[in-house]
């Protein structure tokens, strides 16, 4: 009698674990037959986001149910970026972002006090150093992980002044322009002017052609994208 009782206690245990065991098997299958991957690649690679109400930083595979994530990338010094991403059953993708700088010289969205002691030292570069030679010296100085956040602040505002430039002379946005004749490019090796000026290569023997069928073909093609490219100073070289 109580060897038997015995038995039943263990087939009790057995079937237990075996239905545990199925249960747990089934429930697999059915989460992973209703899970995608998405593969985060972001830059800055410290920027957070949150995604299905978990946080996570940096370059991620993430695995969530099928849906819509409203996904915002923050990151101190670039601005947020909000990014709907639709998950679709077993179908992985991948989302890459590329934050956009904030500018330094006129943004208020920039609580110097609240931010890390390495991005004070990279708003520091900007804003305290009063020559090249001291943001030069500055520089070395920092961190690789500071010096490439200075680098992509400093393309960021490279990039928004040749706009606005493009936006006042169209002439910029279509140059450099090549012929077998004449190069023509922007030159910013201008002391007289903060704006750019334009630098016509003339491909000649020598300086007499200076006044020649090339340079009227320049100015001719110039005046063609652009009338009022006259508007910048203009060099000529003879090659």
């Amino acid at each position: 009698m109580e060897e038997q009782k015995k038995k039943n206690i263990l087939y009790a245990l057995i079937a237990f674990a075996t239905f545990i065991i199925l249960a747990l098997g089934i429930s697999l299958l059915f989460f992973v037959g209703n899970t995608t991957k998405i593969y985060i690649a972001i830059s800055p690679a410290d920027a957070t986001y949150t995604i299905n109400k978990k946080k996570y930083t940096g370059n991620q595979t993430i695995v969530v149910p099928p849906g819509h994530y409203n996904v915002i990338f923050k990151r101190d010094l670039f601005n947020d970026k909000n990014i709907e991403i639709i998950a679709e059953r077993n179908k992985d993708q991948t989302i890459a972002v590329d934050l956009i700088p904030l500018s330094l010289k006129s943004s208020n969205k920039i609580k110097y006090d609240d931010l890390s002691a390495a991005d004070k030292k990279v708003v520091d570069y900007f804003n305290e150093q009063t020559s090249d030679e001291a943001a030069n010296a500055y520089y070395e100085e920092l961190s690789i992980e500071e010096q490439n956040t200075i680098d992509k602040i400093s393309e960021a505002e490279g990039d928004k002044e040749l706009a606005d430039l493009v936006s006042s002379y169209p002439i910029l946005g279509s140059l450099p322009y090549y012929t077998g004749d004449y190069h023509i490019d922007i030159s910013y090796e201008n002391d007289d002017s903060a704006l750019p000026f334009i630098e016509i290569t003339l491909l000649t023997k020598g300086a007499t052609e200076l006044e020649g069928p090339f340079k009227q073909a320049a100015e001719d093609w110039l005046k063609t994208e652009d009338p009022n490219y006259a508007n910048l100073q203009v060099r000529y070289v003879a090659e």
